[in-house]
């Protein structure tokens, strides 16, 4: 089989030790990335010697959330490329699978993972929290379906098609990036 390089990339502003425990991590999969980037919005942010140990880079651009996934799409050297929010935590074979599935799906140019658990419209969910969901999860087949865009949270990119249509993220959405994934994707979509 085909090895296909996979970026972990993740834009974050004001939560150093929530986006270190999401980092630390990615140290479970099943299928190790191949590179991490990281764009914070300003210094301290990150803890950055955490981030070099864990063989991961910071890249610094423009505050925002499009602004910051811009400068790091200009930097990855990467196949494909994952973009996560900064509290969000994979399933332990998150990576293998999504390598699968893009060998297997030529024509995919975006794939986005299915969210078991979402804070979003309530207090929010803790790390520990968080962190059981996933282990908790039943082993399952993995299913395609066609969808209309990536979900931000976690969603990932054929960098080929992003770079030879210079495909980037509209840096003057209003409200940090509000739907931001959609219309990436939407641009996206019409490669693959």
């Amino acid at each position: 089989m085909t090895k296909l390089t996979i970026a972990v990339a993740i834009a974050t502003t004001g939560r150093p030790e929530v986006v270190q425990e999401a980092l630390e991590d990615l140290r479970n999969q099943t299928r190790p990335y191949d590179e991490l980037m990281v764009c914070p919005a300003k210094d301290g942010d990150v803890f950055e010697d955490k981030i070099e140990a864990l063989g991961g880079v910071i890249v610094r651009g423009k505050k925002g959330l499009t602004c910051q996934r811009n400068t790091i799409l200009r930097e990855l050297n990467s196949d494909i490329v994952l973009f996560l929010d900064d509290d969000f935590f994979l399933a332990s074979d998150y990576l293998e699978q999504l390598e699968a599935a893009y060998l297997t799906q030529s024509e995919a140019v975006m794939i986005t993972g299915e969210v078991v658990l979402d804070g979003i419209l309530g207090p929010g969910l803790t790390i520990e929290e968080a962190k059981a969901a996933v282990a908790d999860l039943p082993e399952v087949e993995p299913r395609f379906s066609d969808v209309y865009n990536g979900y931000g949270c976690n969603m990932s990119f054929r960098m080929a098609p992003v770079r030879e249509h210079d495909v980037m993220f509209d840096e003057i959405l209003p409200l940090y990036g509000w739907l931001e994934d959609l219309d990436h994707g939407r641009q996206l979509a019409q490669y693959g």
